[in-house]
């Protein structure tokens, strides 16, 4: 009577009375059963979320370069319309057969089921040392032609960044379906930080189109550039181009559109040399001074899209200021360039690089002077489609803070007041002198303002290339061009924004391959 009544019932078990056992045979029934049920609805869920599979987004993006990306935009507050996933079809198959053969090429090799360890890259590259980086704008507009590169030396295109930050930290490849330009973990012991990416004691620089003084077309060069990268064998390469300058970079990316476009249009007399088909004239894009080549709108929406964090940002600035995808026009006004223009006529401090440094002051002659580019950068936009808002960006925060204060003249007696974002510091610029301490998120504004006007409908930029990407994100479609050469700026309508086509020659392509064919696109005015 006085056993604890945990004994009792472990005596009463053993018992042996069948009306009294715990585990009963129908407890053991109803157990199997509950069993079999877990089973068959695990196998359900597995057979569709097989079946799904294809239609959810994926977390992360598997890759043999053992890369994890940032997670999926999955979230809606990360939807952006202009770019993502749901704009990547439509992307690739507006691009050239060899990009898309290129593409698919280059996803195949760095998959994380790819079994060819032996994939070879070639890098583009930015670290501390550098000085030649350029900003964002400037480090993507030969991308086009790199690609061609990547495409004729069987090679996969990585993106190797330190300076400021990688671009993964800005953008990403479209989960399950992108393209993967990160380079592998590895590239990392490969580049010594210590020196600039021309003094690698461990990895090659390739800069292609060094032709000997201009005295060497530039297609015969570059088809000899890749005749030597193809004999390499290390597996990264450092690829650039002799220099810098717009003709170097406008040379490159006519070239690969020479290989791209195809049909008539346009512009020019017959040639024989033109086409094997008969007369008739091939012609595409012409490409000057800081412009983006037109293939960018679609090639940059097949490999990139924001990170989440800069998704949202860039969603909740545009619904906070009522933008809707080519529902506006932009207008971007570079105020800190050319710094030495601001040195000689404006008694800057000669010793500032306001370009990339920043520290310019919206004062006085300098203030009278931008105030000027800014309405009439202003008026040039409202022109394209005066039905439109303007949404207006510049490098300088005071400058944007007038534009978006202040009623602007735009002809006649009308004036319409432009939307913007109102920042309490300068944007800082990927090439500046930057506080050890500064993070990635710093540089988001860069980033907001291109991505914001890529999807309008229409955008008037002035000098540098940054107003000339947002132009191209936008396909180039409808664009118009403030300022001249000199900084000064130019009175709108005018004919500096025109589309205008270029005949395509096979004296000026490479392999001998002839204009025209299968696979190209058409350039439509």
């Amino acid at each position: 009577k006085n056993v604890p009544t945990k004994w009792k019932i472990k005596g009463r078990a053993r018992s042996g009375g069948a009306h009294k056992r715990l585990l009963s045979l129908e407890t053991m029934l109803f157990v199997f059963a509950s069993f079999l049920c877990f089973l068959w609805l695990l196998t359900f869920t597995a057979y569709e979320m097989n079946i799904l599979g294809s239609f959810l987004p994926s977390t992360s993006i598997g890759t043999h370069n053992d890369h994890q990306g940032h997670m999926s935009n999955d979230d809606p507050s990360a939807f952006l319309t202009m770019y993502g996933r749901h704009r990547f079809q439509e992307s690739f198959d507006a691009l050239p057969q060899w990009l898309q053969e290129y593409f698919t090429w280059h996803r195949a090799q760095t998959s994380a089921t790819s079994t060819d360890l032996d994939t070879k890259y070639v890098v583009l590259l930015c670290l501390p040392k550098d000085t030649l980086c350029g900003g964002l704008s400037d480090r993507l507009r030969p991308l086009p032609f790199y690609l061609f590169i990547a495409k004729h030396t069987n090679r996969a295109l990585c993106i190797h960044w330190e300076k400021p930050f990688g671009l993964e930290e800005f953008l990403q490849p479209i989960p399950d379906i992108g393209i993967d330009w990160r380079c592998p973990k590895d590239v990392r012991d490969m580049y010594d930080t210590n020196f600039a990416f021309d003094k690698q004691p461990r990895v090659k620089v390739f800069p292609f189109g060094f032709c000997k003084k201009n005295t060497i077309p530039f297609a015969p060069c570059v088809e000899n550039d890749i005749s030597v990268l193809n004999a390499e064998q290390d597996k990264f390469v450092t690829l650039d181009l002799a220099t810098h300058s717009n003709d170097c970079i406008n040379n490159a990316n006519l070239l690969a559109q020479r290989h791209s476009y195809g049909g008539s249009g346009g512009g020019g007399s017959t040639n024989d040399n033109n086409s094997g088909n008969g007369n008739e004239l091939m012609v595409m894009p012409d490409i000057s001074k800081w412009q983006y080549p037109e293939m960018i709108k679609d090639i940059f929406r097949v490999m990139f899209e924001p990170i989440p964090p800069l998704a949202k940002q860039i969603n909740a600035t545009m619904t906070r200021l009522g933008l809707v995808e080519n529902d506006f026009v932009s207008a971007h006004v570079r105020a800190r360039y050319p710094a030495g223009f601001i040195v000689k006529h404006m008694n800057g401090n000669r010793n500032q690089a306001f370009d990339k440094d920043g520290g310019l002051k919206f004062e006085g002659k300098i203030k009278d002077w931008l105030v000027n580019i800014v309405n009439n950068a202003v008026k040039c936009s409202h022109l394209l489609a005066p039905e439109l808002k303007v949404f207006f960006i510049s490098d300088h925060n005071e400058v944007t803070r007038y534009a978006i204060s202040n009623e602007i003249p735009v002809g006649g007696k009308e004036s319409i007041r432009a939307i913007g974002i109102d920042r309490d510091e300068e944007p800082l610029h990927m090439d500046g002198n930057h506080n050890q301490m500064s993070n990635a998120s710093d540089f988001y504004s860069v980033f907001e303002d291109l991505l914001i006007m890529g999807g309008s409908r229409c955008v008037a930029h002035g000098i540098g290339s940054f107003g000339s990407f947002g132009a191209g994100l936008s396909g180039n479609r409808c664009r118009a061009i403030h300022r001249k050469y000199n900084a000064q700026p130019v009175n709108c309508p005018n004919e500096q924004g025109m589309r205008r086509s270029l005949d395509i020659h096979a004296s000026e392509m490479i392999f001998g391959e002839e204009p025209g064919g299968e696979g190209k696109i058409q350039f439509k005015k």
